[in-house]
């Protein structure tokens, strides 16, 4: 799923890629650490989001 050419993570695909538990993504986003947009029952995490949080640059979407 995308979002303006901004790649979208669920949590557990967040938890697999920082190599934490999936609750861990989850207390990260209820503290304000790791920023979410949340429909229904599910978070949604921009690939950008997740590049700031580990503290790499944000990847620059391609021009349509």
């Amino acid at each position: 799923m995308t979002i303006s050419d901004d790649p979208v993570l669920f949590p557990k695909e967040v938890a697999a890629e920082l190599r934490v538990h999936y609750r861990t993504v989850l207390d990260y986003i209820h503290t304000g650490r790791l920023h979410a947009v949340k429909q229904g029952k599910h978070y949604f995490i921009r690939r950008s989001e997740l590049e700031r949080f580990k503290g790499g640059p944000a990847p620059v979407p391609a021009a349509v």
